[in-house]
């Protein structure tokens, strides 16, 4: 059942891209690109949720100095990476 929905949501989105194609509509793609090896060991902040949703965490210092962890969702017509 999952194999079939997948199936489909796939069809469905390769129909909605002819129609973009067609109409001449901007798409935006994302690339979330591998880690240096300087970056080796921190924390990841862009991850991929699915093949057009990516999470971004952002980290902040409050005003006591106590880090905080903001996680935010963002919708693409594509992820790579």
């Amino acid at each position: 059942l999952e194999a079939l929905l997948q199936a489909e949501c796939s069809n469905r989105k390769r129909c909605h891209n002819e129609l973009l194609d067609l109409k001449g509509q901007v798409r935006v793609f994302c690339r979330i690109r591998p880690l240096l090896l300087r970056e080796k060991g921190q924390e990841i902040v862009a991850t991929s949720k699915d093949e057009y949703t990516t999470e971004v965490t952002r980290i902040q210092t409050s005003v006591d100095g106590s880090p905080k962890k903001d996680k935010r969702l963002a919708q693409f017509d594509a992820v790579f990476g």
